[in-house]
C-alpha cells in the first residue's frame, strides 16, 4: 500500500482519538503506532477491547488500530477481520479503510476479496472527494480527498483480474482507469497487451 494512503488513514485515527478524548490506552495505542511499536499497539488496543468500562467508539478505534497494526506486522490474514468488526462497530467506512483491506486480501491471493473491497471503497468516493463526518461520534462535515486511494484500488482491480487470469475484465478495468487518469503510460502500454489477450 501507498505511504499516502497508510498516512492519511494513521491521520484520521490519530485525529479521532485526540477529538473525541478517548481513554489514555486508546491514545496510548496510537503512540505506540506513530513510533512503529506495532507489537506493543496490539498488546495495548487488546486491552481496551478487554476492558468492560470501554466505550462504543473506544472499542471501534481499537479494532481499527488493531488492524493498522497487524497489516504493518505482515499479519494480513487479521487485517481485514479487524477493519471490518470496526465497521461493524461503528466506525467510519472510508476509501482508505477499503485499501487496506483489500490489499491485504491481495497479499493473501485472495483476489476475489480484494476486488470486493476495492469495489467498496470505490462506492463511497468516485472522484476522490467524500464529504462524511469527522468521525462517525460528530456531527460537522468535513471533506476528505481520498483521490491517491481512489487511484490505487482502481489500479489494484486490474492487477486482481490479471492475477485471476480474467484478461477481459483486466482489460476493462485498464480502459476504465484510463479514463480518469489518460496520462499513465505503464497502464496504457499493459492496456495494448491486454487487448490482444
Amino acid at each position: 500500500m501507498g505511504k499516502t494512503v497508510k498516512c492519511a488513514l494513521f491521520g484520521m485515527l490519530l485525529s479521532a482519538w485526540v477529538l473525541c478524548g478517548c481513554s489514555n490506552k486508546v491514545e496510548e495505542g496510537a503512540d505506540l503506532l506513530e513510533k512503529k511499536d506495532f507489537e506493543g499497539a496490539v498488546e495495548v488496543f487488546e486491552q481496551v477491547l478487554s476492558d468492560e468500562k470501554s466505550t462504543s467508539v473506544q472499542e471501534a478505534e481499537a479494532l481499527r488500530g488493531l488492524g493498522m497494526a497487524y497489516y504493518e506486522l505482515g499479519q494480513y490474514d487479521k487485517v481485514g477481520e479487524f477493519l471490518e468488526k470496526a465497521v461493524e462497530a461503528g466506525g467510519q467506512k472510508t476509501p482508505s479503510l477499503y485499501n487496506l483491506i483489500g490489499v491485504s486480501a491481495m497479499r493473501q491471493g485472495d483476489y476475489t476479496e480484494a476486488l470486493a473491497a476495492f469495489e467498496e471503497g470505490l462506492g463511497l468516493s468516485t472522484d476522490g472527494w467524500m464529504e462524511q463526518g469527522a468521525f462517525f461520534w460528530q456531527e460537522e462535515k468535513v471533506t476528505v480527498d481520498y483521490s491517491e486511494v481512489i487511484r490505487e484500488m482502481r489500479y489494484n482491480r486490474i492487477v486482481c483480474h490479471e492475477k485471476m487470469y480474467d484478461w477481459q475484465q483486466a482489460y476493462l478495468a485498464a480502459t476504465e482507469y484510463l479514463e480518469h487518469y489518460p496520462d499513465d503510460e505503464r497502464v496504457r502500454h499493459e492496456a495494448e497487451f491486454l487487448e490482444t489477450r
